[in-house]
């Protein structure tokens, strides 16, 4: 029996549930993504997000809003927790040079949940993406999270 790589990935929405916008960065190496990482042993889903979101975009002044559940559907072999956080005054677009990559600089921008043709996303993003437009559909993500 395999054990489950946990990963958490914080999701920072904007706009409104008609047209929402979802953080996303450019990875130099590894085409586009959302922020999600590794949670270490012995730590909360949670509180792993909230680094993550520090370590890989600069965000440091941010709160978890809603808690989307644990997916073992998203990449084989991975449970990924996701997230609603909130964070104020984001801009549209910025860099920031993530701690523990290789110091590589993100290049990190709101990307259209509503886009027919997300390319440059791998599938395992895509599939997340779907975890978050299906919540948005449901109503189950307040319309203030939408930042």
């Amino acid at each position: 029996m395999s054990t489950l790589i946990h990963k958490a990935c914080p999701i920072l929405l904007r706009g409104s549930p008609a047209s929402p916008q979802i953080l996303a960065f450019a990875h130099p190496r590894a085409g586009l993504q959302i922020v999600k990482g590794t949670i270490e042993t012995g730590e909360n889903p949670a509180v792993a997000a909230l680094r993550e979101l520090d370590e890989e975009a600069g965000i440091a002044a941010a709160t978890i809003s809603l808690s989307l559940g644990s997916h073992d559907d998203i990449q084989p072999g991975e449970r990924w927790h996701l997230f609603i956080v909130s964070a104020a005054d984001l801009p549209a677009t910025w860099d920031h040079a993530a701690i523990g990559d290789d110091g590589d600089t993100y290049r990190f921008f709101w990307h259209s949940l509503g886009d027919a043709e997300p390319g440059g996303f791998d599938p395992r993003f895509l599939r997340a993406m779907d975890k978050v437009r299906a919540a948005i559909a449901s109503g189950q993500i307040p319309l203030a999270s939408f930042g």
